[in-house]
């Protein structure tokens, strides 16, 4: 009784009060401090300059967004959360000047390669030419992915009027009508409409007939380069429909369409125990469980008070020495100073997970909700766990009041990243738990798309504590080619802002099994601008969404910064392999 009313307790969100604050650092271009700095609270007139060792003060709340701007440099803007103390961000100049340019032979992707990974890359789209890549094109050229592409309206007329700037529309979906694009190509005295390129067909008249939700994708370019190939007109927009685009296939590997080849090795974590702090790398240096007491006891009080030591401390006495009972007699002592600090909680949760101790991980996740009640990823933590208690049930109404609180816009959404993740969890829960959820008649219809591309699969999940974490993720195939991806303000800082707005920080990947043998998973940590540790959870999911799905979490603690090491080993489609 005690745990569904505390389960009540959470969905319903904590509206807290913004919390005032001091937020100090240090402004750089990554090599020098940078004086003069503009620093302003958006919305507001509060504001201050770094000085001249670009150090810089300034009062902020929780939720604040703070604009760095300075000239010569691209202005960048920051999320205060709740636990923001310390920020030290690096601004990129407006203008890179390259010293020097070396020409490298580049092996273009085929139409076949194009195709394969055409469902994967929203820059592609597909006309009666053959697929386009966006990126590479030097016309003025929009992309419109499906999850842009609402059904609000009757007809595509209705969508590029209401939704798209820079297009006129005249007429409507009875009558049909016309299209003028700005920039499209025409003379002094008229201006010329364009093209449509329908899955491949070309018509001069708007596909009125088309409904918006079977466009899988739409293409709107302007400019002589492209379109002259369709002859007059006044740009093309195309149209890719679901019905002909091509599918996502369970068996890819994103590496395949790259030459990328992983030619040295990267060192292991093992080789990497040198470069420990040293207060950590004093403890795990302990030959029994009794020095590693002595040792914790000698640290000074400075070490022990931070709740990062505290969680990695937890983490030797458990894991390395098995003895929970010094390690729970650990938290307790510290557990006023982590109730209050939702990352390194995160962190603590992690480990209590990968241990299979629930009920502790629960206790955590549920601390962590009470601070961030706003969070996806709080409902994401929290319906895991049910699940893994075998409590689907409730899980299903977690997801539910979120989904709730979204619609009727108490809580942000993000259709481009969160969503797509959020309806997978949601549509694997239905999956598995049909029965248990029919039988309690917690829903009447429930869609479970029975062509998801993942199931069967080994589905990657990595999570990070840290919403500032910058990080790279490189998986290497049985091959040796190898894919990239990356989480850094640097290389998509409106992304990072979104994830911080919604609170998600988890990422899928998905394994191509066609390749059987050792695949790795290496890292390079960028750092997270407040000086304070990185955890990633790594969560692997066996045939993903069938009878048979299982999974398996590790926990590591990121540590060298701008070094690619090795992370993890898969044997696919066998079992997580780690250098330990």
């Amino acid at each position: 009784m005690q745990r569904c009313i505390v389960l009540m307790f959470l969905v319903l969100p904590i509206l807290t009060a913004g919390q005032q604050r001091e937020l100090s650092g240090t402004v750089s271009d990554g090599r020098l401090p940078l004086a003069d700095v503009s620093i302003r609270v958006a919305g507001t007139d509060t504001g201050t300059f770094t000085n001249g060792e670009g150090k810089y003060r300034i009062v902020v709340q929780t939720r604040d967004t703070l604009v760095f701007s300075a000239v010569g440099y691209k202005t960048y803007r920051y999320l205060v959360e709740d636990i923001a103390r310390f920020h030290n961000p690096v601004l990129l100049p407006e203008i890179i000047e390259l010293d020097e340019v070396v020409v490298q032979k580049r092996i273009r992707k085929t139409q076949e390669d194009l195709r394969l990974e055409y469902p994967y890359n929203n820059n592609l789209f597909q006309t009666a030419f053959g697929f386009i890549d966006a990126s590479t094109m030097a016309n003025s050229v929009r992309v419109i992915s499906e999850e842009e592409i609402l059904p609000v309206g009757v007809c595509i007329l209705d969508f590029l009027r209401n939704r798209i700037p820079g297009i006129r529309v005249l007429g409507d979906c009875y009558g049909g009508g016309t299209v003028t694009l700005r920039g499209g190509v025409g003379s002094i005295t008229q201006t010329l409409s364009p093209f449509w390129d329908v899955d491949g067909m070309i018509f001069r008249e708007a596909p009125i007939w088309i409904p918006l939700d079977n466009i899988k994708r739409i293409a709107i370019v302007a400019g002589l380069g492209f379109t002259a190939r369709y002859g007059q007109a006044g740009g093309v927009i195309v149209i890719n429909t679901r019905s002909f685009s091509p599918k996502k296939t369970k068996e890819f590997d994103l590496a395949r369409l790259r030459n990328n080849y992983l030619e040295n090795p990267v060192p292991t974590r093992a080789d990497l125990i040198k470069d420990l702090p040293g207060h950590l790398s004093l403890l795990q240096g302990s030959k029994n469980l009794q020095e590693a007491r002595v040792r914790y006891d000698s640290l000074n009080e400075r070490i022990k008070s931070s709740p990062y030591f505290v969680v990695d401390a937890y983490r030797v006495f458990s894991e390395q020495f098995e003895d929970f009972t010094v390690a729970d007699a650990l938290i307790e002592e510290h557990a006023q100073m982590l109730a209050d600090h939702p990352v390194a909680l995160k962190a603590l949760a992690y480990y209590y997970e990968s241990q299979g101790r629930l009920n502790k991980a629960e206790d955590a996740y549920e601390a962590i909700f009470r601070l961030r009640p706003k969070y996806l990823q709080s409902y994401l933590d929290m319906v895991r766990i049910k699940r893994m208690q075998g409590e689907p049930l409730r899980a299903h109404m977690l997801l539910q009041q979120y989904r709730n609180l979204v619609n009727q816009e108490k809580l942000p959404s993000d259709t481009l990243n969160a969503s797509p993740f959020l309806e997978r969890e949601i549509n694997n829960l239905y999956n598995l738990h049909k029965r248990e959820l029919l039988s309690a008649k917690s829903y009447n219809t429930v869609y479970i798309d029975p062509d998801d591309e993942t199931r069967g699969t080994m589905r990657i999940v990595v999570e990070w504590n840290h919403s500032d974490a910058d990080f790279e993720l490189q998986f290497v195939n049985p091959s040796g080619q190898y894919y990239t991806w990356r989480h850094s303000v640097f290389e998509d800082a409106e992304a990072i802002m979104q994830e911080k707005i919604v609170g998600f920080s988890s990422k899928e990947f998905i394994l191509d099994r066609s390749l059987p043998g050792r695949w790795r998973i290496n890292v390079t940590y960028l750092g997270n601008k407040s000086l304070t540790p990185t955890y990633l959870k790594i969560t692997r999911y066996e045939h993903y969404g069938t009878s048979r799905q299982h999974m398996e979490i590790e926990v590591h603690r990121l540590q060298v910064k701008n070094l690619n090491y090795e992370l993890v080993t898969l044997n696919n489609p066998a079992n997580f392999a780690s250098k330990k």
